[in-house]
């Protein structure tokens, strides 16, 4: 049996691995997204959440900062057209 330590190494090398033949220069030696999917970092424990376990975020985070910078951007197309 291994240790937590081998477990972990084994676990880096595959993550290593698979950055290495993502960020390969020649096209033709890196890997495919169907390629990357069957590496054995996608098999390793732990498995993926599924997506009903991931947390959830408001999707109107920035209303008010998109509001002000919209009112910022009018103002200054209507100092611009008094100015002219």
């Amino acid at each position: 049996m291994l240790c937590v330590s081998c477990v972990s190494c084994v676990s880096c090398c595959r993550t290593q691995d698979l950055i290495k033949k993502f960020l390969t220069y020649d096209p033709n030696k890196r890997i495919t997204a169907y390629q990357a999917l069957q590496h054995p970092y996608f098999t390793e424990s732990p498995m993926p959440k599924s997506p009903d376990m991931m947390p959830t975020f408001p999707t109107n985070i920035n209303t008010g900062y998109r509001r002000a910078r919209r009112f910022a951007f009018i103002y200054y197309l209507f100092i611009l057209c008094f100015i002219c």
